[in-house]
């Protein structure tokens, strides 16, 4: 019951949850887009497809134990850093903040070992196949790897927030806002649009000899997904920007009503971690400074009062 306990308020079972459901979508997508939605000739199909099945079940098994294997691997310093308590090294700091994408990279090569395993595996019964296999396995990793990191930096952020309350890293652990927004359009937009320009192509050239309504289901697909993967990344990518911007405007809101003990929660070492700790270091210059005028105004009364005291004293006499 305690480690229950411990479990339902720790942000773990989430994190890998999310790392696996990632990697499951991805294989699902690669799966119905090379066997229901791309126009290949049965022949292509049926060619080792016994064993492709069973290579691609036992590969998938095995990818969510290595990748489960590795990504605590990647979290060691930040599971004995939680375990042990206080604040937190300069190497688990950083092993928190790369967290996310060190997950990714993870992600990548993970399916770049598999795409070139299947490559090989039907490169010689079929060159048309593997050329389809390559080229889903870069939209299924395209899909994981950006949704996975978006995922991964959501679920640790509470673990990325006690980390930098000891102290801001002078230098950014993770890619920054451009980069991030950039990175997401790229791998959930552009790169499974590029899709349809690759099967639209193909059956120009004659690389795809389909009728008119194949085409049209596997341009179809494409296009939702890249609807919905990208509505997902453009989603996430939107909220870890938009979360601390509206923490600010309310904590804002409070300086202006006169507080001065308010502060925003730090969980991002990028620009916009830069602007929760300056905006936290001007609330507590603002505090230091008031009290300081306080001070000097209550001497400044002190002494007048003791000066209309004396003089009251001396007019006596």
């Amino acid at each position: 019951m305690d480690v229950l306990r411990r479990l339902r308020g720790s942000p773990w079972p989430g994190y890998t949850a999310s790392m696996v459901l990632a990697n499951l979508s991805g294989a699902l997508i690669l799966w119905v887009f090379i066997r229901y939605v791309l126009p290949l000739p049965s022949a292509d199909l049926q060619n080792a497809q016994a064993l492709n099945v069973a290579v691609f079940l036992g590969y998938l098994a095995l990818s969510v134990v290595v990748g489960f294997a590795i990504g605590v691997r990647i979290l060691r310093p930040v599971i004995t850093w939680r375990r042990r308590g206080g604040p937190p090294t300069a190497v688990e700091q950083r092993a928190v903040l790369r967290a996310p994408i060190r997950q990714m990279l993870v992600h990548a090569g993970m399916w770049t070992v598999g795409g070139i395993l299947f490559v090989l595996l039907n490169v010689a019964a079929s060159h048309r196949l593997a050329v389809v296999i390559a080229f889903s396995v870069v939209l299924g990793a395209a899909a994981t790897c950006s949704v996975g990191y978006l995922l991964a930096e959501r679920c640790l952020r509470p673990v990325a927030a006690d980390a930098l309350k000891a102290s801001m890293p002078e230098t950014t652990n993770g890619p920054g806002v451009a980069t991030r927004v950039l990175l997401t359009w790229g791998l959930t937009s552009a790169l499974p649009t590029s899709g349809i320009l690759v099967i639209c192509v193909s059956q120009l050239t004659g690389s795809f000899k389909a009728d008119a309504d194949s085409i049209v289901w596997s341009v179809m697909f494409v296009g939702a997904l890249s609807f919905v993967v990208g509505l997902l990344g453009a989603s996430l990518a939107a909220r870890s920007l938009a979360d601390p911007i509206t923490q600010v405007r309310q904590a804002l809101a409070e300086v202006q009503r006169g507080r001065t003990d308010v502060s925003v929660q730090v969980y991002d070492s990028s620009e916009v971690g830069l602007l929760q700790e300056g905006f936290n270091r001007m609330v507590r210059w603002r505090g230091r400074a008031g009290t300081a005028t306080r001070s000097v105004r209550q001497a400044r009364w002190s002494r007048r009062g003791q000066t209309g005291v004396g003089d009251r004293h001396r007019s006596g006499r």
